[in-house]
C-alpha cells in the first residue's frame, strides 16, 4: 500500500521494490533519479539491472535472459514496467514521464523491447 503522505520517491522505491518481487523474480528495480524538465515535467530514471553473480551462476531468471527476450515476455516487460511507473490514473503529484536504464546503460541491444531503454515515455507510453 502507497500512503498520500510519502515523498515522491519513497512511493516510485515502493513501487520498485513490489514489482521486483512479485513480477520479475526479485531483480532489481532502481530508482536512480528523478529529472526536473524545464518545463516542470518530472521524469523518474529507473535502472534495471542484472546483478553479475545471477549472470556468472547461471541463475534462472535475468533480464537479457528472460524478460527481454521473445516478442510476447519482451512485450508484457514493457508494458508492465511503463503501466507501473506511469499510474495514469495519478492526476496529482506523480511524474509526468520514465526512462529504462539496462546496468546503467541506455542504449537499447534488445529488440524484443522496442524503445523502452533509453527513450523517455511520457503518460500513455508515448515517447518523447
Amino acid at each position: 500500500m502507497i500512503k498520500k503522505d510519502w515523498s515522491l520517491e519513497q512511493k516510485l522505491k515502493t513501487l520498485s521494490d513490489k514489482l521486483s518481487r512479485y513480477s520479475f523474480d526479485g531483480l532489481p528495480i532502481d530508482l536512480v533519479t528523478i529529472e526536473s524538465l524545464d518545463d516542470g515535467r518530472k521524469i523518474a530514471v529507473i535502472n534495471l539491472i542484472d546483478p553479475e553473480e545471477r549472470i556468472k551462476s547461471g541463475h534462472r531468471r535475468t533480464w537479457a535472459g528472460n524478460y527481454f527476450q521473445g516478442s510476447s515476455g519482451g512485450n508484457v516487460t514493457r508494458d508492465k514496467l511503463l503501466r507501473t511507473f506511469l499510474q495514469e490514473d495519478f492526476k496529482e503529484g506523480w511524474v509526468d514521464g520514465v526512462k529504462f536504464l539496462y546496468n546503467h546503460d541506455p542504449t537499447n541491444h534488445f529488440e524484443r523491447v522496442g524503445e523502452l531503454l533509453g527513450a523517455t515515455y511520457l503518460s500513455y507510453g508515448k515517447p518523447m
